[in-house]
Parts: structure tokens; C-alpha cells; sequence
């Protein structure tokens, strides 16, 4: 598995990304594994029944699928055209939720409850603790009171080159120049399965940071950012 390079253009990367996505599955996520996820992140976000979602980055769809199960209504958008293809055949009930769209530029989209991003080459960038107009595009999608969900896998022992593993005092920075209003947490792959949405605390983000910078384990960066009314 290959992460997308550096800083590259729009175009690069919707190419990069129709050449990957030919794969199914390309990640290789598990539902078993990361339905407790999700369902951990709709409480702690506060979402209802029928809440409109937005997966920012849905890639083959495989999050927006999980939101969907959780009884969210679900939108997915993707700059790869490859990525959509694939979502709309692997989750057919789903296949008019799915769209191709440059969100950097997401001029005129309609108001949701929750903005979801996991891994979004976006953030795939040196500058990511002070470029905030990723976060402010999308921050601008939400209706007031709205929940921005950010996702972020993360080595906190700085190894790998292809995907840049940001520490915590950068997200931290990176949020407090948009929203004065956050939560910030570093979970591991098994906390919700394990513990829920009480994987979502101080401590056992601490003890996850500290695990992470000693084993070299990655782990999720979690931000639950709110529009203020």
C-alpha cells in the first residue's frame, strides 16, 4: 500500500487516486472492526437518527456505508472518479449518495449536521499545523451548531515518509486557529471496540500517545469541532 505524494495538484491527485482505487478495498478496512468506531463517533458527536452526513474524501465508501447503518443520511463525495464507481457498486442502496467532487472548491453545497473526513490527502501536507483553509471550507458546510468530525491515523513517533504523521500539539494548533470550540483525542483501532465511546477520554489518550511514540503503533487522531450558533 502507497499513500498519495505530497502537495500535489488536484489533478494529481485524482489521478494517483483512480490508479489505487482499481483495488477493492484498497485500505483494507474491516467492518467488525471499525463499526464500534463509528457508532462510538455518533454518540460522541450527538448525532440523531436521520442526521445528514457528509463524508468528505469517501474514497470506496466504506465509511459512509457504516454512518448509513447507524441510521445517518449519508452523502460521500471523492475527486476520484474510480473511488465513486466502486462505492456505488459495492453499496448499491447507496449509489445516489455518492458524487464526484473537488471539495477544496465546494462552492454552493447544501448545509449538513456532520462533516466527516478520515485521512484526506489534504492534510497530507508540511504546512498542515497553520493551513487551515481546508477546515475552513468545510467548517463553512456545516449548519450552525454542527459537528466537523476529523480523522486522522497518525504515528506520534514520527517514523514513515509517505504520509506525514502530524503530533498532537499540531492538530491541537491547527484547530485552535478555526475553532475555539473542540475535543481533541488519540484512540487505537480496538479502544471502541472494547470500550465504546468511552475510548474517548484524557487518559486513555494519554496512555495511547505514549504507547504510540515508544511502539512506533499508530493510532487515530479524533477532532469533534462544532459551529457555533
Amino acid at each position: 500500500m502507497y499513500e498519495a505524494p505530497i502537495s500535489t495538484t488536484s489533478t494529481d491527485k485524482a489521478a494517483f487516486y483512480d490508479e489505487v482505487y482499481q483495488k477493492e478495498n484498497y485500505f483494507g478496512c474491516r467492518q467488525w472492526l471499525y463499526r464500534p468506531y463509528v457508532k462510538a463517533l455518533v454518540s460522541l458527536a450527538g448525532l440523531r437518527e436521520g442526521s445528514t452526513i457528509l463524508d468528505a474524501g469517501c474514497g470506496q465508501g466504506f465509511f459512509a456505508n457504516l454512518f448509513a447503518e447507524e441510521g445517518m443520511s449519508v452523502f460521500g463525495v471523492d475527486i476520484s472518479q474510480v473511488a465513486i464507481q466502486k462505492a456505488k457498486e459495492k453499496y448499491p442502496e447507496l449509489s445516489d449518495r455518492f458524487f464526484v467532487l473537488d471539495f477544496e472548491n465546494p462552492s454552493n453545497a447544501p448545509k449538513v449536521d456532520c462533516v466527516f473526513i478520515r485521512n484526506c490527502s489534504l492534510y497530507n501536507t508540511r504546512s498542515f499545523r497553520d493551513a487551515t483553509s481546508p477546515t475552513r471550507g468545510l467548517l463553512e458546510l456545516l449548519r450552525p451548531g454542527g459537528a466537523f468530525i476529523f480523522a486522522l491515523n497518525t504515528n506520534l513517533s514520527q517514523t514513515g515518509k509517505s504520509f506525514l504523521n502530524h503530533n498532537l500539539a499540531d492538530v491541537r494548533s491547527h484547530f485552535h486557529l478555526r475553532a475555539t470550540n473542540y475535543e481533541l483525542y488519540y484512540i487505537n483501532k480496538i479502544d471502541p471496540l472494547v470500550l465504546g465511546r468511552q475510548s474517548f477520554n484524557k487518559e486513555i489518550t494519554g496512555i495511547n500517545e505514549l504507547a504510540s511514540k515508544i511502539t512506533s503503533l499508530s493510532g487515530d487522531a479524533i477532532v469533534i469541532a462544532r459551529k457555533e450558533n
